[in-house]
């Protein structure tokens, strides 16, 4: 499998200050899909608890992105995407390391987050993660939503 070496990756962005860590992930986000943004469609999450943002670049184009919520003892993962042709670079591996290394380091019983791709539920039960909670038919009718969790410790 090739790696995507340190090399490759020529900025690692971490965003702290509240508005500015929102702001960056979506830009990115939506940036990497080449779609423009609709801020007053997107979701902005609420201001309660330490919003951050982690985002990988490579020659100043945005490769993969996580906006992250430390919240009481826990940090939830909003938004977390790799560019599809950075995937399977290990990327997206990469990323959800930083963001492991940000839970422990603020001492966080775990991590969570919400899915309803099949593959990135694979991709987070590889990683560790385990379903505590499903929904059927959410967001929309045929699909599943996967609450899952990985305790730190």
């Amino acid at each position: 499998m090739i790696e995507l070496e340190e090399s490759r990756i020529s900025e690692i962005v971490i965003t702290d200050e509240q508005e500015s860590a929102r702001s960056t992930a979506i830009d990115a986000f939506y940036n990497s899909l080449g779609r423009n943004i609709d801020r007053d469609n997107h979701f902005q999450p609420n201001d309660e608890g330490n919003w951050s943002s982690l985002i990988l670049r490579h020659d100043s184009i945005s490769i993969a992105g996580s906006l992250i919520l430390k919240s009481h003892d826990w940090l939830f993962i909003s938004t977390f995407w790799v560019k599809p042709s950075f995937r399977h670079l290990n990327a997206g591996t990469r990323l959800l390391s930083m963001v492991e290394s940000i839970a422990r380091n603020d001492a966080a019983i775990g991590l969570y987050l919400t899915t309803a791709d099949m593959y990135s539920h694979d991709f987070y039960a590889k990683h560790g993660f385990e379903v505590t909670g499903v929904i059927k038919d959410n967001p929309t009718k045929g699909f599943t939503l996967f609450l899952m969790q990985k305790r730190l410790g």
